[in-house]
């Protein structure tokens, strides 16, 4: 009898540990049209604060979240499953959230679409290819690292948070202006294959910075601003052959080393 009891006691924890680990806001809370056999998410009419969007809906696979879809309601965490591939506009813009998971299928992020929140650390999933303007603008970020996957940055997309340290990927091709400004950057990474960037892509961020590490095919185009810290470490890049490594600032003089 002990031994059945304890055998059903383990059983019925690990049915309810598995049940929580598959827990999702409820269908009722959404509401949705659907998109040829899959579900676009339109409006969230729930009163929760920290939200996980369900991966289907009737059976069907929710792969679209639309426009202004959770725009100012109030919240505070949000989990966003691997059927998602698009984020539209506005989509989770004026909310309190301070924490946000990406499912690992979203390929595409709207315009402002995490924008005025308080989120202080993303990860991006690995095949993201575009982020839209201004789409996480006015946050919390510290560490930006964008992967190789993504194809595009938007104008102002990380503009107004406390960046201090940037990794872009080697595949953005297209940075939009503004794209981090405002931030105290110190430590900026250009992956190798980047293509052409202006320093008007950190305009009003430099102030701090301090390490560059650049890779291959790296094209640095001058800042509008003609800001000094960008055009000095563009001298030093130039005058050191346009060689890949590790530039570091001190006493107002750009140091080199191989990496």
């Amino acid at each position: 009898m002990k031994k059945i009891s304890l055998l059903t006691v383990l059983l019925v924890l690990l049915l309810a540990a598995n049940s929580f680990g598959q827990h999702f806001d409820r269908e009722n809370d959404f509401r949705w049209v659907r998109i040829g056999s899959n579900v676009k998410i339109i409006k969230y009419i729930g009163h929760n604060t920290y939200v996980r969007i369900p991966s289907q809906i009737q059976g069907m696979l929710v792969t679209e979240i639309a426009n202004g879809a959770f725009h100012a309601c109030g919240l505070i965490s949000v989990d966003i499953p691997d059927s998602v591939i698009s984020i539209g506009d506005w989509a989770f813009s004026s909310n309190q959230l301070v924490r946000v998971t990406i499912g690992n299928r979203v390929t595409f992020i709207g315009y402002a679409a995490f924008f005025d929140n308080r989120i202080t650390g993303i990860n991006f999933p690995n095949g993201l290819m575009s982020i839209g303007d201004h789409a996480f603008n006015k946050n919390q970020l510290s560490i930006v690292e964008i992967p190789n996957s993504v194809t595009s940055i938007g104008y102002g997309a990380f503009a107004n948070n406390r960046i201090i340290s940037v990794v872009i990927g080697d595949r953005a091709s297209s940075i939009g202006d503004l794209a981090f400004d405002n931030n105290p950057i110190s430590n900026i990474t250009f992956s190798g294959g980047i293509g052409v960037i202006s320093g008007n892509v950190f305009a009003g961020s430099l102030r701090n910075l301090s390490r560059v590490i650049i890779g291959v095919n790296v094209n640095l185009r001058a800042s509008s601003s003609a800001d000094v810290v960008w055009e000095g470490f563009r001298n030093a890049y130039s005058s050191n052959g346009y060689r890949t490594g590790i530039y570091t600032l001190q006493n107002g003089r750009w140091s080199f080393q191989s990496n």
